[in-house]
């Protein structure tokens, strides 16, 4: 290649032909059939205008010489121009002829190019990918509400093989008391009922319960607290408080038009702060999950903390890989979002803490 252009040209990704290269058709022939000849070459891309009129016929010429060989070794080539510019009749004949793409903008064309080369990737990684089972669940679990009561939520969680913290749901102080034994303290209280989403905003939630006398304050505080909220029976739930490094956010959610997908990203107050996550179809499997840890920040976040080792990053895989298998499984539901979903230090499985589930009207 470098004897081929000579001196005042760059060879490299991108190569620069130089100005000589620029204008001569056959010197740009021999460089692609060098390039596109090369086993690890996918597809190249040529900066260059669509010819604008018979003036450019011999550049037409060499450019057509260029696609006609692209398509005899079954190597794709893109043309893209600088910046946007009018097309001519001539232009838009020659393209049509030549049948291969010319894109405007350098920006745009290699936004294009890179949603063509992941949209590849993707299915060659479907083909050879084992297939991802989604979680099958019998019929007829559910209650007849569309938002599911948090025990529900919380069980189709367990079913789904995602680990939630110890948590009971009682109606009356006598029932806290005796719940206390097996959970302990420090707890976490907040109100709960059917279609109660939004706890905090009510004052739903209360947290660091440490002992006895606190238990009772706080539970009847809540009770109040819900009476006026025009919730009607509400009960109280009582949950470990668990330590964690990193609040995350998963979910599953049933699009009306691509199906079951599964969402992952920072979690708590960030979930809505930040407004980014990594979605993909489910179910996932391994090597979509750590493209997802890696697309939503995720992974920058625990290199920086120190805990990038792979038996760190397992648990909030496992998570992901689960919920994902949980959406795909329950053609029922709308929407389950955990939020937030607790990581811990020393490899343990992710906790979940609040769960919001729908079911599809």
């Amino acid at each position: 290649m470098e004897k081929l252009i000579g001196v005042g040209a760059g060879v490299g990704n991108p190569l620069d032909l130089g100005a000589a290269g620029a204008s001569d058709p056959a010197m740009q022939l021999n460089c692609f059939e060098l390039l596109a000849g090369e086993p690890a070459v996918g597809l190249v891309a040529l900066q260059g205008d669509l010819p604008r009129g018979p003036e450019s016929a011999g550049r037409a010429e060499g450019l057509k010489r260029i696609v006609e060989h692209a398509r005899e070794i079954g190597k794709p080539v893109v043309f893209f121009s600088r910046a946007s510019q009018p097309v001519s009749e001539y232009a838009a004949r020659f393209r049509d002829s030549c049948e291969a793409p010319f894109l405007q903008e350098i920006s745009k064309s290699f936004q294009a190019i890179a949603h063509v080369m992941a949209y590849r990737n993707a299915l060659l990684r479907d083909r050879e990918k084992e297939p991802s089972q989604p979680t099958v669940f019998s019929p007829g679990e559910l209650s007849a509400s569309l938002c599911l009561p948090d025990r529900e939520a919380f069980a189709m969680l367990e079913q789904g093989g995602l680990t939630v913290a110890r948590y009971e749901i009682c109606a009356s102080l006598k029932a806290a008391e005796r719940a206390v034994d097996a959970i302990g303290y420090s707890l976490a209280l907040k109100a709960s009922a059917p279609g109660l989403t939004h706890k905090s905003e009510l004052g739903g939630v209360i947290l660091g319960v440490r002992s006895l006398e606190d238990l009772a304050r706080d539970f009847r505080l809540l009770e109040e607290r819900s009476a006026r909220s025009g919730i009607d029976e509400p009960s109280i739930l009582l949950q470990e408080m668990v330590d964690s490094l990193l609040e995350l956010f998963v979910a599953g959610r049933t699009d009306p038009e691509f199906g079951p997908l599964v969402l992952f990203g920072f979690g708590g107050i960030f979930v809505e702060a930040l407004g980014h996550h990594a979605t993909r179809l489910a179910p996932v499997d391994l090597s979509e999950a750590c493209e997802m840890l890696a697309e939503s920040g995720v992974d920058k976040a625990l290199h920086r903390l120190g805990m990038a080792e792979a038996s760190m990053r397992e648990p909030i895989l496992d998570a992901i890989v689960r919920m994902s298998r949980l959406i795909a499984g329950r053609e029922e539901i709308d929407t389950i979002e955990i939020n937030p979903l607790l990581f811990r230090s020393g490899g343990q499985p992710c906790v979940a803490v609040d769960v919001v589930a729908v079911k599809r009207k």
